[in-house]
């Protein structure tokens, strides 16, 4: 795009977020599709182009399905039995990684699935998932916007701290056990439950009213 003025000065498309300043009385505003835009002798503030995130009603429906998705994983081992790398001749290297290949092995010896190693206390998880589901209905109320984006954010942080708290004791289970895949996948989705909730918590943010653009002269 070429413009000119008074018929012998042009000027190219600048890239987006940059605003120049061509004479004293001219000033270019470069837009996010290449456009220069020429406001006489106003100069406004640089338009810098966004990424593109979730909103907060598609968080709080991610969170929720990460809750589930944390339920799920229940059903898969958590924990296995202490094992020893059976070759005595492998250095620490090896023996690292039979440990690792140990983790994700499907026929390990004494897995315990998630909902066995937690026995009762797998009720606070679930807990956490209505909790989370709840409040994320209550965002939608106006009246009860703001009270219920503070505690979500409270939430938020505590069910990875929940989890891995629930981890470390298994209650379900009183024999010595190894972490296993299962616990692995409860940790990422509490995670992601977790940030998908905290971003969710941002729908006043989000829906405010725009402010008026800044200018100066």
């Amino acid at each position: 795009m070429k413009t000119s003025t008074r018929g012998f000065r042009d000027w190219s498309a600048l890239s987006s977020g940059e605003c120049q300043t061509l004479g004293a009385s001219v000033t270019v505003l470069a837009l996010s599709h290449g456009e220069c835009q020429h406001f006489g002798n106003i100069s406004f503030v640089p338009i810098t182009p966004g990424m593109r995130q979730l909103s907060p009603s598609s968080n709080l429906v991610l969170a929720v399905l990460a809750g589930l998705g944390l339920l799920g994983s229940l059903t898969t081992p958590w924990f296995a039995a202490p094992t020893e790398d059976p070759n005595i001749t492998d250095g620490p290297i090896e023996r690292g990684a039979y440990q690792v290949g140990h983790v994700f092995a499907t026929s390990a010896r004494g897995m315990v699935e998630g909902g066995d190693a937690l026995g009762g206390a797998r009720v606070v998880l679930l807990v956490m998932v209505v909790v989370v589901g709840t409040l994320g209905l209550a965002i939608s109320l106006n009246v009860l916007r703001g009270s219920a984006e503070d505690l979500l954010r409270m939430v938020a942080f505590a069910i990875p701290v929940v989890v891995l708290a629930l981890a470390i004791t298994h209650p379900g289970t009183t024999t010595d056990v190894r972490m296993h895949y299962g616990l692995l996948i409860a940790f990422a989705a509490a995670l992601l439950m977790a940030s998908a909730s905290f971003h969710g918590a941002a729908w006043r943010k989000k829906y405010a009213a725009p402010a008026r653009p800044r200018y100066t002269r």
